[in-house]
Order: structure tokens, then C-alpha cells, then sequence
């Protein structure tokens, strides 16, 4: 057996004297990580720094470079090592190699076979003098000259491992590879029932001999010269033990069983939840989870802290309702993020990406952040998860919508959202987290769809409340909405949404509480706007946001994109910008031509 410890993160100047300690230990093996730190240079210092460790990547991306890069920096170490080194390669998800490394993905286990192929046909090259041929999907490499030959090595070109979790990664390392590293958060269950028995098989089939292939890999293992050392080491298993859970698609590689087993846990346990943002929304959803959860709730006025704190009241936005007595309000980031196991995100949209450029370094990687916010930031037109994922590194990304008016629910009033995540199983976990019996969640995985709609129901309502200030009646209000859920599924649609989504409590439900409602604000706008009132004037006496006014533009530059008529929400752009005025607009989607009830207004 092997004992094996990461040097990623030593200082470079101390990092030969870590290494002869190390061996004094009796250390077999130390390895590097490809997280924020480049994984091969401190394995370089190693390789002439250390006698008799192995040295080892566990993980380079495999997907973030060229083979050809791959094969000359592994033959180097190689050779400056004197054969002590081993490639560790990993494939990494596929946000990473699209938004970090800027590299196109693929299925990952045909595309890692590629690579190992690719990588062994250079070193092939090199080490015979043959002419390089290789040819693949993604990989070709036919030019080699001596100019470009690396000098020979002593031994054999280095071993390959590489990291698998799921069958096809393993068959791939037992066919391909020399070994295989196992993820830490493997149970044994997963180890002994499936793991094991395939790669036996497989290296039964690959004509291999089990002796000669190494499985590398174990538990999260704390440890520390100290308590104060101790504890911190052991958050950082806990938040890494967080991420991989809320990443991980099978549950059986964790030994977690189902869906309602997990629900049922959750259920029974308390949890840490910050909520930023404490407007109408916001406060509101504080209030509620106080019920099951322990809530911190971030505000940042001062005055909006000490209110909540000292009297459970936020008249602002809330009148007289009261507070669950257990909220705590700060003003301080860090205070409010301290512990959090879920975070929800209920700052306005123009505002979304500030707040959380502050708040990310105090977010532990794989905490959920949950978006309430119906906009788009005007200057990127991105969406709200998508700004977490741009701030906020290893957050799990997802939003809660539906036709959800604060007021109401302060008063008791039951009410239905919608949650949703990329992945079914961490919003099945945070759906049983967050429900009550009077705020009814259902789930979704449809992140895109009821992302947007909450962003482009708020359009159409200010368009509805146009023709209620007009005094335009039931039926016309009533043709605006449904004519407006057409516009605005189409234009959803054509973004990546699920047509399905726009039916439902996001879609719909939404659309019509907030064409109907006195309390919407979007529709209040509309309405005013109906009754004669300037813009500039209206948002000038409304202390509360009208997230479709500030999402107009973003809207109709997206439909300009995508090339989607939607002629409700231009008219509602032009009344927004000045353009026009209630009336005209009015006017205008009358003239329209009529046609199949599948085309644009």
C-alpha cells in the first residue's frame, strides 16, 4: 500500500524541505490538484528536489490542452524525475472546459480514450523514431520532426491514470489506463458491489492481470498540528463533501438510496439559511423558512437591520405584519454567510452581480444559491443563475418562481413556486427544505425556462395594466395575457426553455397573478401609465422595483437576436422609453393582421 499526500499549495521557497520531510516520514507518493494552482510546476521542484517519491497528478484536466502539450510536460518530468512520475488525468464538467478553458465538450470517456491514445501515440513517436500518425474525432497529429523531439528517456514513458466515478470512466481506465483513482466520496457500498467487480471483469476481457493495475484513492481524512488546525480542516471536508454531493447525478456512488430517503433526512433537520436582500420578497421568505430553519437575513440599510432586529417589523415594505421572532438581520456580509447551507438570492436584478462580487469570498463552494429575481442585468442580458455562476465559484446555481405576492403570504394566505435546478436530486433535497404546508413547492430542472419566465411575464403585465388604466374591460385584458404567454413562450423558447415550462406555475401561474393583481407592481406601472402618468414620474414615486421596466430593453435585444416577433412587448418598450404613450399602443396592437392563433399577435 501507498501513502500519499498533496504538496499542491506549499510554498515553492520551502517546498524541497516539505519533500525531504515527507520522505523522512516515509511518504510513498506525493500528487498536485489542477484547482487554482498549475498542477505541474510544483511536481517539476519535486522531481529534482525529492530521491525516492512517486510524483503524481491527481487530477490534471485532460480536456484544458492540447495532447501534444500533455505528452512533452509528462515526458519531461519523466526524465527529470528518473522515471518517478505518473500522468493523473481527469475530465472535469462541462461548464469548466466550456466557461474556464474555453474548450468545446463531448462525451467525456470517449473523448479521455482519445486523449490517453493520442498522448501514447506522441510518446510512441518519440520513443522509436516512427513516424507520427494518429488520427481521431477530435485529435490529429502527423507532424514530428527532431527539431521537436525531447531527448530519450531512461525507462518507459510514464504510467496513465486516470480519475472515474461512474462504469464507462471505469471500463475506459481498466482497458486503457495503468490505474484508476477513485473520488474520496465513493462509499463502500459503491466500492465493493460495483467498482471492484467491473474493473475485474474489464481486465479479464482487456487480457490485463489485476497486479498490474493500481487503484489509488480513500476517505476524506482530517488532521491537524492543532484543535483550532483541526477544525478548520474539517470544514474544508465538509464544504468539498457539500459540493461533490450537490454534483454528483447517481446517488448510489455516495451510498445515498433515494430521492424520498433524502427528502425524509432533510425534512427532520434544521438547516442554516441566509437570505440576501430584505425587500417585500425577501423578508418575506425569511419569515418562512424561520418556521423550520435557522435564518439570517441580510439588509443594506442599517435602519432595515435594527427594525428587524428590534422589533420583527419592516413597515417599508410589509406594513404591519409581524416577523418570526427567531430572524436575526445583519448588516455585514460575512456575518450573515457565516454557516450558511443555503443561500437564497433576493436582491434586485441591476444590483444582483455587486452584491454578489462582495458576498463570493464568504460563499463555501457547493452551497446552493437559490435566485428570486425576475430580471436581466440590462448590460450583459444575462440571467440570474448565470451571474452566480460568473461570481460565486462552485455555488450550485438555481431559482424559486411562481405567482408568489409577498403580502398575501404574510397574511396566511397559501401560495404555490416553483424550484429549480440542473439536477433533479438537489432540488428534490432543497424542495422538502423549503416546503411548508401553506407554501406549496414543486420542482423543476427546467433552470432556463423558469428563469425567463419570471423575467418575461413581467412585461406583459405592465402591458395588461396599460389596457385596465384605459378601461379596456375583462376581454381585452384577458387577449392580452394569453396572447402575451404565445409571445413571450416563443421568445423562451428559442433561449433553451421547456415549452412545457410556460403551462405551468412559472409560466402561467405567474403570468396571471401579475396581470391581475392591485398588488403587482409591474401592473401598477402599466396601469398608471394607462391613466396618463409619465414614467419618469411613476418610478419616481415608487420606493419598491418594477423589475419589466428595467427589463424591457433586455428583452426585446433578445428577441432581436433570436429573430422573434414580439410585438406586445415592443409596444410596451416604446411606451417605456418614451417613445409613445398608452393610448397609441393600444391602438397599434389593434391594427395588427390577424391570422392563425399560432402566429405573433
Amino acid at each position: 500500500m501507498k501513502i500519499s499526500t498533496s504538496i499542491t499549495g506549499i510554498d515553492y521557497q520551502h517546498l524541497v524541505d516539505h519533500l525531504k520531510t515527507l520522505e523522512s516520514a516515509g511518504f510513498s507518493s506525493v500528487s498536485t490538484q489542477e484547482n487554482r494552482l498549475n498542477p505541474f510546476l510544483p511536481l517539476s521542484i519535486a522531481a529534482v528536489g525529492s530521491q525516492v517519491l512517486e510524483l503524481k497528478t491527481s487530477v490534471a484536466i485532460a480536456f484544458a490542452r492540447s495532447p501534444m502539450v500533455t505528452a512533452q510536460i509528462a515526458w519531461e518530468l519523466a526524465r527529470a524525475s528518473e522515471g518517478r512520475f505518473v500522468l493523473g488525468l481527469g475530465s472535469q464538467v462541462k461548464s469548466h472546459i466550456e466557461r474556464r478553458f474555453s474548450q468545446p465538450w463531448s462525451a467525456p470517456a470517449s473523448r479521455m480514450r482519445e486523449v490517453i491514445q493520442a498522448i501514447r501515440a506522441i510518446w510512441h513517436s518519440w520513443s522509436t523514431g516512427d513516424r507520427l500518425d494518429f488520427s481521431s474525432e477530435h485529435f490529429s497529429f502527423n507532424l514530428m520532426t527532431p527539431n521537436f523531439t525531447p531527448p530519450q528517456l531512461q525507462g518507459n514513458p510514464p504510467p496513465i491514470h486516470i480519475a472515474a466515478v461512474g462504469p464507462a470512466m471505469l471500463r475506459l481506465a481498466a482497458r486503457e489506463c495503468d490505474g484508476v483513482m477513485l473520488h474520496s466520496f465513493c462509499s463502500r457500498h459503491y466500492l465493493t458491489e460495483t467498482i471492484l467487480p467491473l474493473i475485474e471483469e474489464t481486465l479479464q476481457e482487456a487480457g490485463k492481470h489485476r497486479s498490474d493495475f493500481e487503484i489509488s484513492g480513500g476517505g476524506f481524512v482530517v488532521t491537524g498540528s492543532d484543535e483550532e488546525e483541526i477544525s478548520k480542516q474539517f470544514e474544508w471536508v465538509r464544504s468539498r463533501i457539500a459540493f461533490y454531493r450537490l454534483h454528483c447525478h447517481r446517488p448510489q456512488y455516495l451510498g445515498r438510496r433515494t430521492v424520498g430517503d433524502r427528502a425524509h433526512s432533510n425534512r427532520c433537520r434544521p438547516m442554516n439559511i441566509t437570505v440576501l436582500g430584505a425587500g417585500s420578497w425577501g423578508t418575506t421568505l425569511a419569515h418562512l423558512m424561520s418556521r423550520k430553519h435557522t435564518v439570517s437575513l441580510w439588509a443594506r440599510s442599517a435602519a432595515s437591520v435594527s427594525e428587524i432586529n428590534d422589533h420583527k417589523t419592516l413597515t417599508r415594505y410589509l406594513d404591519d405584519a409581524s416577523l418570526h421572532p427567531d430572524i436575526t438581520a445583519h448588516h455585514e456580509l460575512e456575518a450573515s454567510l457565516s454557516g450558511a447551507e443555503v443561500i437564497i438570492v433576493a436582491i434586485p436584478s441591476q444590483s444582483f452581480r455587486q452584491v454578489l462580487a462582495e458576498a463570493s469570498r464568504f460563499v463555501t463552494a457547493g452551497t446552493p444559491m437559490i435566485s428570486v429575481s425576475k430580471g436581466l442585468e440590462l448590460t450583459s442580458r444575462r440571467r440570474m443563475t448565470e451571474i452566480i455562476g460568473d461570481e460565486c465559484e462552485g455555488a450550485v446555481a438555481g431559482v424559486l418562481t411562481g405567482p408568489n405576492l409577498a403580502k398575501e403570504i404574510m397574511a396566511g394566505f397559501a401560495a404555490a413556486s416553483v424550484l429549480a435546478f440542473d439536477d433533479d436530486d438537489v432540488t428534490a433535497d432543497i424542495q422538502e427544505a423549503l416546503h411548508t404546508p401553506l407554501f406549496r413547492i414543486y420542482r423543476n430542472t427546467d433552470v432556463v425556462g423558469c428563469e425567463l419566465c419570471g423575467v418575461l411575464k413581467n412585461v406583459i403585465a405592465i402591458a395588461t395594466g396599460m389596457s385596465d388604466g384605459l378601461g379596456a374591460g375583462d376581454n381585452t385584458r384577458s387577449a392580452i395575457i394569453t396572447r402575451g404567454l404565445a409571445e413571450i413562450s416563443r421568445l423562451g423558447v428559442a433561449l433553451g426553455a421547456a415549452p412545457e415550462t410556460f403551462a405551468g406555475l412559472a409560466g402561467m401561474g405567474d403570468l396571471v397573478a401579475t396581470c391581475t393583481s392591485a398588488k403587482s407592481r409591474n401592473r401598477t406601472v402599466g396601469y398608471r401609465l394607462g391613466q396618463g402618468e409619465r414614467i419618469d414620474d411613476i418610478l419616481a414615486s415608487m420606493f419598491m422595483v418594477a423589475e419589466g421596466v428595467k427589463s424591457v430593453d433586455a428583452v426585446l435585444h433578445l428577441a432581436d437576436q433570436m429573430s422573434i416577433d414580439v410585438p406586445i412587448c415592443a409596444e410596451v418598450g416604446r411606451v417605456v422609453q418614451g417613445k409613445s404613450d398608452a393610448r397609441r399602443a393600444f391602438r397599434e396592437m389593434l391594427r395588427a393582421g390577424v391570422g392563425a392563433e399560432a402566429d405573433p399577435f
